[in-house]
């Protein structure tokens, strides 16, 4: 199933929960998750508007020259912008205005997304992120780039996954 998709017999179990059990806590996000959840459905959303765009350009841009060749997917590359521009500034008409307009739209969308996907970033990997889940921030030591990545245990140790020497496990404190 997809995100966000509620199939009718996922529906209806849940309303006969709710109607069962009346005092059920309602589930809601709040704080940072809330935004994530809002900034994340966002992004989504304008990832939608562009690829659409992206598709009205590619049609007018096979209007104008079926043998034009652009990547899949590289309309959202600036490079590729660029590359479109210069071909728009050899054409005239109608289809060339809107084409214009899309692909103004496009790097507005792209520009848009990008922000988002930093906000994103910087609430979802704040910048003093603890090495691990323990209380301590400073309980476990970081490895150097050429150890091998440890889990915290939670509890100031830290377990070496299996499988990332060989299967071995062991713990170091």
């Amino acid at each position: 199933m997809h995100t966000g998709q509620v199939r009718p017999t996922d529906a209806e179990a849940v309303a006969l929960a709710a109607l069962r059990y009346p005092d059920l806590p309602v589930a809601e996000l709040d704080g940072p998750a809330r935004q994530v959840k809002l900034l994340s459905d966002y992004r989504r959303d304008l990832v939608m508007q562009r690829s659409r765009a992206c598709c009205q350009l590619r049609w007018h841009l096979h209007e104008l020259d079926p043998d034009l060749a652009l990547p899949s997917r590289s309309l959202p590359q600036a490079n590729t912008r660029t590359r479109v521009q210069d071909f728009l500034d050899t054409q005239e008409g109608i289809v060339v205005r809107l084409a214009r307009k899309l692909l103004v739209r496009i790097a507005d969308l792209s520009q848009e997304i990008k922000d988002i996907e930093k906000e994103l970033k910087t609430l979802v990997h704040p910048r003093r992120r603890p090495s691990c889940r323990c209380p301590a921030a400073a309980c476990c030591p970081q490895p150097s780039s050429s150890e091998r990545q440890p889990a915290c245990t939670g509890s100031g140790t830290r377990m070496y996954r299996p499988g990332s020497d060989g299967g071995s496990h062991h713990t170091e404190g």
